[in-house]
């Protein structure tokens, strides 16, 4: 059947929720479930709206009039600032709102208030990296070790990281927990000093599998300092800035002229009060700031085959290879290019990128086949939202579609295969990083961290459809399915490994960066684990409380034991075991499984006490030596073997019982260091 296409506001809501910087403070997967039932409150602002020709510039502006004042009223954002291109020109740029506390005196004007357009800035990056390997000073599937002489990335896998894998976001790197975002330059290190100090582990094979990454990104910033002999913001500034006339654009921090420092946006909290200057440790991936208007010269350069006003940004055969699709998550899901990613809905081809920053959510969409493109950006952390609802209300004005579902045969059979928890591969793999955690960050504010750590959890309904942030899905392809009711344009996709087993989904939910591991189902049903854990603890502490009151009725009865220094530290082992396994221990009772798999909840719960597990598991060691000893004499009085038969029975049995600590450690990748 036919089914009107409504609205897509909920992904973009969801999209906006968990790109780029996202605190994640969840105390279970299962808040995550976005509600659907209000959602006619986002779809009555653009009710009364029918298809129109965006060319008509006067009923543009009516429609932007009528929608974006009202949403900003909505969701209480200060100010926007956009600017739309057609066919190479700019066809409407406009401020809404204020810049400042004080709207009638500062309003935002789109041709000269600044707004920080977040991991946007990637793009020129990415231009940057393809100039350069146009003149042959870089190329994209070299490794990028030989861009290097301070540092080496480790040959973890047979196939090297190339430039290629970095713009798609496919190096195969984790995603380490590091300061991101400060209220003042104080401590933040060179481009150098942080690829170096943030080199995260290689979890994946380059190209196999997508993992949003700034660190990549900056690494790319640089490899562009290090072979152009600039630095990063210089180069920038000399080769597209200038050429293009963005002369209200930089991606140096501080701002470096007064006509910037004058007309740069306030950032804005939830709560309305101003915010401060953001300053990123990772500039080549979300530093720029940048007007509506100077935005335009840059998507007219992209949709124009390089060129703007007689400047050659990109050869047109570059230009060519920045925009298509490099890397497939699916046949039918939007893929990713070299630093652009796909957003196709509405049965139209879009590139683009979104960005965000703390206080900024900012979104560039490019249509080629129109020769179309708008940017927008909001200057509060109620932004997101509302930058996604326009991408919404945009697409629903001017790509009006209908959504055909067609259920495959026997669409409800075999679905306990797909419903288990899933984890973003923008996660950790390793150590929990616990060197800042136990001794303190350095003196400076970190604001944020910058990481995508979500968990998702599917489920199947009683009449064959899959459940996902309270959206049912329907099967239509082996291992495709999409939003049930026709109502949203969502896909997911499951991917197989070799052996035919699901291995992980893509979403369009999602940005196709993102990639969704399943996730063995004893983190989704703990209740046996968890059970097993208690046990272990309840005998360790019960031999322990054994021994102590022993020694009690020993020391009130005057009863003498001879004994070496040797058996008692295996005994207090036990003891120490016990009490450093304790606090870790009341963390995975007290929380789900998908927080402590996630970084940013476990580094909440434990803090500086993550260095309790690591001295947990030296006690372990220590009394697998003791329990050794115990059986052969060594430290004892006259080499006989430690206490009685019992005991010593007892004392193995607890030492190998303790092992099942450790491996609740690495299960949850707490034996940081």
């Amino acid at each position: 059947m036919l089914i009107k296409k409504g609205r897509i506001v909920v992904l973009l809501i969801i999209v906006g929720n968990i790109l780029l910087i996202t605190n994640l403070g969840n105390n279970n997967y299962n808040s995550n479930i976005i509600d659907i039932s209000n959602r006619n409150e986002f779809l009555s602002i653009t009710e009364s709206y029918t298809a129109q020709d965006i060319d008509n510039v006067t009923e543009l502006e009516s429609f932007l009039d009528g929608f974006i004042p009202n949403q900003l009223e909505q969701h209480s954002v200060p100010g926007m600032t956009l600017s739309i291109v057609k066919d190479n020109e700019l066809l409407f740029a406009k401020g809404y709102g204020n810049r400042t506390e004080t709207p009638s005196v500062n309003p935002v004007i789109a041709n000269q208030t600044l707004f920080r357009i977040g991991s946007v800035s990637k793009l020129f990056t990415a231009v940057a990296v393809l100039q350069l390997v146009e003149n042959s000073t870089l190329n994209l599937d070299t490794d990028v070790n030989n861009y290097f002489t301070a540092f080496q990335i480790p040959d973890t896998f047979e196939e090297p990281i190339t430039l290629r894998h970095l713009l798609t976001h496919t190096p195969g790197f984790e995603e380490k927990a590091y300061p991101s975002i400060f209220s003042s330059q104080l401590g933040i290190p060179s481009l150098e000093e942080f690829c170096i100090e943030i080199l995260p582990d290689r979890v994946h094979s380059p190209g196999t599998i997508t993992s949003y990454s700034n660190y990549g990104f900056t690494l790319m910033g640089y490899i562009i300092e290090q072979v152009s002999g600039k630095t990063f913001e210089d180069y920038i500034e000399d080769e597209i800035f200038f050429p293009l006339g963005m002369n209200s654009s930089t991606f140096k921090e501080p701002l470096p002229t007064v006509h910037m420092l004058t007309n740069m946006s306030t950032g804005f909290f939830e709560s309305g009060y101003p915010g401060f200057f953001e300053y990123l440790s990772v500039v080549p991936a979300g530093s720029c700031s940048s007007t509506a208007t100077d935005m335009a010269k840059f998507m007219i350069a992209l949709l124009d085959n390089g060129h703007y006003n007689g400047y050659q940004m990109l050869l047109n055969e570059t230009v060519e290879i920045m925009q298509e699709e490099h890397f497939t998550t699916h046949p039918n899901l939007p893929g990713v290019c070299l630093s652009l990613y796909e957003f196709d809905t509405h049965d139209t081809h879009i590139i683009g990128h979104s960005g965000d920053t703390i206080f900024f959510h900012s979104l560039m969409a490019l249509i080629p086949e129109d020769d179309l493109g708008f940017f927008v950006s909001y200057n509060s952390q109620t932004g997101s939202i509302a930058r996604d609802e326009f991408f919404a209300a945009f697409f629903d004005q001017y790509y009006p579609h209908n959504i055909e579902v067609v259920p495959m045969k026997n669409y409800g059979r075999n679905l306990g295969q797909y419903t288990v928890l899933y984890l973003s591969t923008r996660r950790y793999y390793s150590d929990k990083y616990i060197e800042p955690l136990t001794f303190g960050f350095p003196p400076y504010e970190i604001i944020e961290q910058d990481y995508l750590d979500e968990a998702w959890f599917i489920t199947k309904s009683s009449d064959g459809r899959l459940q996902l942030l309270g959206l049912e899905f329907i099967q239509v392809e082996p291992d495709y399915f999409i939003e049930s009711t026709g109502t949203y344009d969502l896909e997911i996709a499951f991917i197989r490994n070799k052996r035919g087993r699901i291995t992980n989904f893509y979403t369009s939910i999602a940005v196709p960066m993102y990639s969704f591991e399943k996730i063995h189902p004893i983190y989704t049903t703990p209740e046996g684990f968890n059970f097993i854990l208690l046990l272990i603890e309840i005998i360790i502490l019960g031999v322990s409380i054994t021994w102590g009151i022993t020694a009690l009725i020993r020391k009130k009865k005057k009863i003498e034991v001879e004994e070496s220094i040797l058996p008692s530290v295996a005994k207090w082992l036990n003891v120490g075991v016990i009490a450093f396994s304790i606090v870790p221990f009341i963390l995975l009772i007290t929380n789900s499984y998908a927080d402590l798999l996630r970084v940013q909840d476990s580094y909440i719960g434990l803090n500086g006490f993550i260095v309790f597990p690591i001295l947990t598991v030296i006690l372990i060691a220590g009394m697998i030596t003791f329990s050794t000893l115990s059986w052969i004499g060594i430290g004892n009085k006259n080499k006989k073997p430690y206490w009685k038969l019992w005991d010593r029975i007892l004392y193995t049995v607890v030492t190998v019982l303790s092992l099942g600590l450790i491996v609740y450690f690495v299960c949850f990748n707490l034996l940081g260091y």
